[in-house]
C-alpha cells in the first residue's frame, strides 16, 4: 500500500480525533506469486479474509471510487474497505482529493460505523425557514447551486412537483471554507479536518447519518466506540505508522492491509 497515503491518513486521523488516535502499524500482505526478498515475512494471524483493506480490481458498480462494505447499523464495524490499484498508484485522479483524508473517510465507515452526510439521491431539502438547502454537514459549508449540465453554468430551476431544484442542479462547495467539518460530508475540501459534532451537526439533512444514527453527529458516535473509552489524554508524539510486509498464499495481484489503531495510554 502507498506508504505516503497511510502516513498522511494517520496525521489527518490524529487531528480529526482531537489528538487521541492514529495508525501505529500497517501489515501489508502480498500474494505468494509476487517476487520476494529478505524483508518479507510469513504471515502469523493475518489473512485475506481478515483484512481491513482490500486492494483489488474495480467493482463495475463503483469504478475507482473507494467504498466500504458496511452491513451493520449505527456504530457497528464494517467488513472491509475496497480500493483499486489505479487509485493507489495514480496521482492523476483529482476527483477524489488527497488520499490520506479519503482513507480516513472510509476508515470511519469501517471502524466506527458512521455514514455519509451527503445524499446523491436527495441532494437538496427544504429547511424550516422555507429555503432550499444542500444536503450537507455542517450548514456552514458554503457554495453555489448551479445547473452546469449543458457545459456552461446557469441558475437552477425548480421542479414544481417537488418544490426542490431539478436533477440537473448540483451544489458546488467553495474551494476555500471557514468551516472545518465535516469529513463524512466532503473530506476533499481544503479546510475540512474534523467530524461534525454536537455543535455543528445538521439534523435537518436527509442523509444516511441522520437516518441510521437517530440524528446524532458522527463525532458523537465515534467517541462512544471502544477506541475512545478511558482515553482522556492526548498523544503528542509521532503519528507515523510502521509498515511490514508478509507473504500470503493468495494468488491474486492485490495487496491486503490490516491496519491497527493506537490510542494514547497513560505513560505511553
Amino acid at each position: 500500500m502507498n506508504q505516503a497515503m497511510i502516513t498522511d491518513a494517520s496525521l489527518y486521523l490524529h487531528r480529526a480525533t482531537k489528538n487521541k488516535v492514529y495508525f501505529s502499524d500497517v501489515k501489508i500482505l502480498l500474494p505468494s506469486s509476487w517476487p520476494g526478498n529478505s524483508s518479507i515475512q510469513r504471515p502469523t494471524t493475518q489473512s485475506y479474509e481478515k483484512a481491513n483493506v482490500i486492494i483489488a480490481e474495480e467493482n463495475p458498480k463503483y469504478g475507482d471510487t473507494p467504498y466500504t462494505l458496511q452491513y451493520g447499523g449505527c456504530g457497528e464495524k464494517g467488513r472491509y474497505i475496497h480500493l483499486t490499484p489505479d487509485l493507489i498508484l495514480n496521482d492523476s485522479l483529482p476527483i477524489y482529493g488527497k488520499k490520506g483524508p479519503l482513507f480516513v473517510h472510509e476508515w470511519a465507515h469501517l471502524r466506527w460505523g458512521v455514514f455519509n452526510e451527503y445524499n446523491d439521491e436527495k441532494p437538496f431539502y427544504i429547511a424550516i425557514n422555507g429555503r432550499i438547502q444542500a444536503t450537507r454537514c455542517t450548514k456552514e459549508i458554503t457554495g453555489s447551486m448551479k445547473d452546469c449540465s449543458s457545459g456552461s453554468c446557469s441558475n437552477c430551476k425548480i421542479d414544481e412537483r417537488t418544490g426542490l431544484y431539478d436533477k440537473r442542479c448540483n451544489f458546488y462547495p467553495h474551494k476555500v471554507q471557514a468551516a472545518s467539518s465535516s469529513i463524512m460530508y466532503n473530506q476533499g475540501l481544503e479546510n475540512v479536518v474534523e467530524f461534525c459534532d454536537e455543535t455543528t451537526h445538521n439534523t435537518d439533512a436527509p442523509n444516511m447519518q441522520n437516518q441510521m444514527c437517530n440524528y446524532r453527529s458522527t463525532w458523537e458516535v465515534i467517541k462512544e466506540s471502544e477506541d475512545f473509552k478511558n482515553t482522556s489524554l492526548t498523544h503528542n508524539g509521532s503519528q507515523c505508522p510502521t509498515n511490514s510486509h508478509t507473504c500470503t498464499g493468495q494468488g491474486s495481484g492485490a495487496l491486503f492491509s490490516p491496519c491497527h489503531l493506537r490510542k494514547h495510554e497513560p505513560g505511553g
